[in-house]
């Protein structure tokens, strides 16, 4: 597993798909908070996975804010 990944330190693998590997990790700054941090898989980069993964990322951000939660890219 890999311990640490820039600012967040993986705790423990939550799962994983065709897309990539979801895991819960902890972040220090610049807030204290337990993340869900998504991994794209190396050979699912190209144009048309990247634009997947990113309108993923901006819907799970826009259900966040509705629910009045934090959340982190």
């Amino acid at each position: 597993m890999i311990p640490r990944i820039g600012r967040y330190e993986i705790l423990a693998k939550i799962g994983e798909g065709a897309m990539g590997v979801v895991y819960r990790a902890h972040q220090e700054k610049p807030i204290r908070r337990d993340v869900a941090l998504k991994l794209i898989r190396p050979e699912r980069v190209s144009a048309r996975d990247l634009e997947l993964f990113q309108r993923e990322a901006r819907a799970a951000v826009a259900a966040q804010a509705r629910l009045g939660e934090g959340t982190a890219l």
